[in-house]
């Protein structure tokens, strides 16, 4: 006989459950999200060295992800970090290659194409929007941004204040609203590509597109200043 104090326990426990996954799932994103911060240390190297060292660094560490993957795929047992590959490695990154080997790509790749500010600034932000948007989401979500999408309202509100906040960081001395303009783009930008299901790895354009952006913002800025001062002068 089902009574009520037996539904009001299974209900119970269930909640319990539930916040209980939620709480282990939170814990793996944020230790996931910490590990792709480490590829802020190209942004250190490059910040106190030049172009041609940080690229050389870049590719050391990119060579050693891919090493360490490829064991980590093909050799399992013998992978000397495992119980932090399943902390920071999602399901579908068993069998293949880990996110740490497209931010890298993605980073090597910016560094390579703009100038220092555009390519700090741009590697910076992808990393912390997006590690953002998927913390926040787990955190604070209750808004689906569709009913097919795990992506929530809430993340992509993080995503965009953490992204707008940096982009004013570095570029708060260009002058007149310039500022605001780079930022409320980049911004945009974060919350798009993580929004948007594409055929290829976030990791790994998000950094692109956004140095992209802003070189075309400040592009911008500057056929505007020549076409004021023909005007006004």
């Amino acid at each position: 006989m089902i009574t009520p104090q037996f539904t009001y326990n299974i209900i119970y426990n269930q909640g319990n459950y539930l916040k209980e996954k939620t709480k282990i799932k939170f814990r793996r994103e944020v230790s996931r999200k910490l590990f792709h911060l480490t590829i802020l240390v190209v942004v250190i190297l490059y910040y106190f060295s030049n172009k041609p060292t940080t690229l050389l660094w870049c590719s050391i560490f990119l060579l050693g992800f891919v090493v360490s993957d490829i064991i980590r795929v093909k050799a399992y047992y013998l992978f000397p970090l495992r119980k932090m590959a399943d902390t920071v490695t999602r399901p579908f990154e068993k069998r293949t290659l880990g996110a740490a080997v497209y931010f890298t790509i993605g980073a090597l790749t910016t560094v390579f194409l703009f100038e220092k500010i555009i390519a700090i600034a741009a590697v910076t932000i992808a990393a912390a929007g997006d590690g953002m948007a998927a913390v926040t989401g787990i955190a604070l979500g209750r808004h689906k941004i569709s009913k097919d999408s795990q992506k929530t309202v809430e993340g992509a509100i993080g995503a965009f204040l953490t992204s707008l906040g940096l982009s004013i960081f570095f570029f708060f001395e260009t002058p007149l609203f310039w500022p605001i303009i780079i930022s409320i783009v980049a911004a945009s930008v974060v919350v798009s590509v993580d929004l948007v299901e594409l055929p290829i790895d976030d990791n790994l354009i998000l950094s692109i597109i956004l140095g992209f952006a802003i070189t075309y913002v400040h592009l911008a800025r500057f056929y505007m200043s020549d076409i004021l001062s023909i005007i006004f002068f």
